[in-house]
Formats: structure tokens, C-alpha cells, sequence
């Protein structure tokens, strides 16, 4: 991730915040939806990984580009 301003490392964090427990409440209340959720991890302050009890796991990474202008 590119270097970011406090204010923009704050901003990554409450959207993986949203995103870790957005996904993990889905998941945890429709198993059909993707199988059984094992475990969700924040392992960097731009990374939450989802891991199913199969061996499966799904990495979401949050990225923010500097302003254009």
C-alpha cells in the first residue's frame, strides 16, 4: 500500500473494520452462502483473510490511491 496520511490510514482501517464484520456476520448466518467460516483474521491494518473450515480461505485487501488533484 502506498504511503498514507494518519487520516488516510484511519479511514483503511474503519473500512476493513466494516468489511471483517459485514462479511463475517453474512457468513456466519448463511453457511450456504460460501460453506462454514472458521475463523476471520485482520492481519495487517489493509488485509482481513476469511477462512472455511475446508481449507479454503478468501483475502480482501483494501488499497487507496492518492488524490488526482
Amino acid at each position: 500500500m502506498a504511503e498514507l496520511n494518519q487520516k488516510d490510514t484511519e479511514r483503511v482501517m474503519a473500512i476493513t473494520d466494516l468489511i471483517h464484520d459485514q462479511i463475517t456476520d453474512t457468513l456466519h448466518n448463511d453457511s450456504d452462502l460460501a460453506g462454514e467460516l472458521d475463523n476471520s483474521v485482520d492481519e495487517e491494518i489493509d488485509v482481513v483473510r476469511f477462512l472455511f473450515t475446508d481449507g479454503r480461505h478468501v483475502t480482501v485487501r483494501v488499497s487507496m490511491d492518492p488524490p488526482t488533484s
